[in-house]
């Protein structure tokens, strides 16, 4: 009985820290307007995200699609899991679509 009940605990442990996975990625945007692309595919698996280099307005709508946000404003509509945005080392430059 000890032993099903330390597997239930182990196995919610491992299923809870599965589900909480954090990714994490660094880019280096040389051309403004390219972080979507240098991003790929899966815009919706990023939880953290570090930019480094040039970014502008263009960027931004992605920035925006990455936490969640459509470019009409209204939250909730797309599918976003960014948690963590560093744009320590971005120089946000003129340029690109509004958002």
């Amino acid at each position: 009985m000890i032993r099903r009940i330390i597997l239930s605990f182990i196995l919610s442990i491992l299923v809870l820290t599965a589900s909480a996975q954090v990714y994490f990625k660094t880019v280096t945007v040389i051309q403004p307007g390219t972080l979507k692309t240098l991003l790929g595919e899966r815009l919706d698996t990023i939880t953290a995200l570090k930019v480094n280099g040039s970014i502008n307005g263009t960027d931004f709508v992605t920035l925006r699609l990455l936490a969640g946000y459509d470019k009409y404003h209204i939250p909730d509509l797309v599918e976003g899991s960014l948690r963590l945005l560093d744009l320590s080392d971005a120089c946000i430059v003129e340029g690109g679509r509004e958002l």
